[in-house]
């Protein structure tokens, strides 16, 4: 007998919706990663929440009820026409009460490429420029405005009276924001100037119209893909003041290399930037209670040498904080004084494709993850319930040849691979390098290897995960032998 979909009991229409919601929770994580078959667009430009369930919604009046808090429960604000028009019907109906978090894009004009060639001066309808006529002869600056029901739901959020969080992307469909920052040895040029002066406008204007009136104070805060080109926005006192009511902090860095190999941590910009997170961002997250850093395989943040930058992260930060969630970082020692800092606080600890270095560093500054687990281990983490390390181990062997079938295993680690069953559970926790010249982050295969011999990373983990466990039972929570996700 068949049984259609609303035949299915509540509970199954809920269970459906939550898988759903799950699937979006994954397109979004996937939207914050490099595509290498998309050099001229980003990802979040087509991104779209609730797709599925927005499509599920128009088959009835009642599955229209039914979703309507899970679909306006995220929406998508652009600078444009048509998006805010959108954005501001969602508000004036009974489902503005419903939305809860908003992520604004902003997308450079698709011609701004022709800004030189344009004969009509007045600003365009959607995402409107112009240069200033106030320096002629002279480099001229360009004016972005938002159209003006963008600029008016922008400038005023506590329009949505129960907004929780607030996402901002930039994406620049005509041009990758990387390719003029590269030449030889990876020094920083500008070969579109006009490109890059619209990215510096689009993102002051963004800014000032948020803040423009009195600022929402959010939960939540997100800054999607920064670009490192341009930190003026982030280095005013109602900016800072507008963090300092932020439980919440999410920060992912915009990676990328040049086409010819040169990562983005070739870039002094890039370098002196990430650096400086501390007093852009960090410092004035005085009310955060979690804070996610996402840096990527192009430009690993952590450690002192070739290629690196600062971690940026001090004791003194975030005093409530509970929950730490990074990616792509080198363990250092600036990660282990934060966390000696939030003793009281820190509940969960989350690293994600993070690394150890200890060859090629500039005096030998390296970190052993048995040393970074040791020093957890003897601190009292009275509430680190949770620990979570991935992915769960590093390779042994080598990539395969493009002209061999099995990869190239050499014999230590074919040796390695005869360990005895009481060993057979060990791991081996990431080792990598930076190349000196073109910033590619590399697996230390030789570290990987005679790291895995020792076992000592895995002792030292183990020790720590019985303190992680204890907590863990004491508040209520599950025991497990790894907590490490796969």
């Amino acid at each position: 007998m068949r049984c259609s979909l609303v035949d299915l009991s509540d509970e199954l229409h809920l269970n459906i919706i939550q898988e759903l919601l799950k699937h979006d929770d994954f397109l979004h994580e996937e939207s914050l990663k490099p595509d290498p078959k998309r050099f001229n667009q980003d990802w979040d430009d087509d991104f779209q929440y609730h797709r599925d369930l927005m499509s599920w919604s128009s088959t009835s009046l009642y599955f229209r009820n039914l979703l309507a808090p899970y679909i306006f429960k995220s929406i998508k604000l652009r600078n444009d026409v048509k998006s805010g028009a959108s954005v501001d019907a969602v508000l004036k109906s009974p489902h503005g009460a419903l939305v809860k978090g908003i992520y604004f894009l902003g997308t450079i004009p698709p011609d701004i490429d022709d800004l030189d060639d344009d004969e009509d001066d007045d600003p365009l309808a959607e995402g409107s420029y112009k240069e200033s006529d106030d320096a002629e002869g002279e480099e001229r600056p360009i004016i972005i405005t938002f159209p003006p029901v963008v600029n008016d739901l922008l400038s005023d959020l506590h329009q949505f009276p129960n907004l929780e969080s607030l996402s901002i992307g930039f994406t620049y469909p005509n041009d990758d924001p990387f390719d003029e920052y590269y030449e030889t040895e990876g020094i920083m040029v500008n070969e579109n100037p006009t490109a890059a002066r619209a990215r510096k406008a689009l993102m002051t204007t963004t800014y000032e119209t948020l803040l423009r009136s009195k600022p929402p104070q959010l939960r939540a805060v997100e800054i999607r893909k920064f670009v490192w080109t341009f930190t003026e926005p982030y280095e005013s006192q109602g900016f800072q003041k507008f963090l300092s009511h932020v439980e919440h902090f999410r920060l992912s860095v915009r990676g990328g290399n040049n086409g010819a190999c040169w990562c983005v941590n070739t870039c002094d910009g890039y370098l002196e930037s990430v650096a400086r997170f501390d007093e852009l961002f960090f410092d004035h997250l005085a009310s955060a209670t979690s804070l996610t850093l996402r840096a990527t395989d192009e430009g690993p943040i952590g450690l002192e040498g070739m290629r690196h930058a600062r971690l940026a992260l001090t004791k003194e930060q975030m005093p409530l904080l509970q929950s730490l969630h990074l990616e792509h970082i080198f363990i250092c020692q600036e990660l282990v004084d934060f966390v000696l800092g939030h003793t009281d606080t820190l509940e969960r600890l989350t690293l994600h494709d993070c690394h150890s270095s200890v060859n090629g560093l500039q005096d030998n500054d390296g970190f052993y993850w048995a040393h970074f687990f040791e020093t957890l281990h003897g601190a009292d983490l009275k509430k680190l319930s949770h620990l979570e390390i991935c992915p769960d181990d590093a390779p042994l062997t080598f990539e395969p040849d493009s002209l061999q079938k099995e990869p190239v295993c050499p014999g230590d680690v074919r040796q390695i691979r005869r360990v005895p069953s009481d060993v057979a559970k060990r791991r081996v926790f990431g080792y990598a390098m930076l190349d000196d010249k073109y910033g590619e982050c590399c697996d230390d295969s030789e570290e990987n290897g005679a790291a895995f011999e020792r076992g000592e990373d895995q002792a030292a983990f183990d020790r720590l995960m019985s303190n992680v466990n204890a907590n863990a039972a004491n508040r209520g929570g599950k025991i497990t032998d790894w907590q490490v996700a796969t």
